[in-house]
Formats: C-alpha cells, structure tokens, sequence
C-alpha cells in the first residue's frame, strides 16, 4: 500500500476527481463541474484516493444533520433523500 495516498480534496484535486467522476457514468450521475465542486465544498467529509500521484478514487461523504439538509433539499439530491428516508444519523 505504500504507492497509494489518501487526502482530502483540495482544489487541486476536485478537477480530477470530477473527470473520474465522468468517466464512470452512467455507474454514477454525472455533475457540472460547479456541481462537482459544490458537494466537495459542502459535504461533512471527503478523501481522494492517489496511486502514483494518479486520482483512482474518491469518497464525498454527508452527515445527517440540519445544515446538510438544508443544503440536499436546496440541490434536490435524489440519493441523499432516498438514504436519509431510509436510514437516521449517518455520515
């Protein structure tokens, strides 16, 4: 495991991270890059996986919590609001 490196996603990174983002649609929806950058810039948690300096994975996590509520109703985020009606207290 010493070639890969977890960090969380800084500028830098969102771009690449989008990009593998789009690549794997349709296993994922795609996002604007905006958008991309706005779940990044509002989620609870983040990390972006590196092999080599190469992005191969990222996680954009959400807390169940007021803010992130009003934040997932404001985007009308469909999975956000199917796992928030199914599960309580989650990151």
């Amino acid at each position: 495991m010493e070639d890969f490196s977890f960090i969380p996603i800084d500028l830098p990174l969102i771009t690449k991270c989008h990009k593998l983002n789009e690549k794997n649609v349709p296993n994922v929806g795609p996002q604007s890059l905006d958008r991309f950058t706005s779940l990044v810039n509002n989620s609870n948690y983040n990390e972006c996986v590196l092999f080599e300096d190469i992005v191969v994975g990222f996680v954009i996590c959400f807390q169940d919590i007021e803010l992130t509520k009003s934040y997932m109703n404001e985007i009308e985020h469909k999975n956000y609001k199917e796992i928030s009606n199914r599960v309580k207290n989650f990151l």
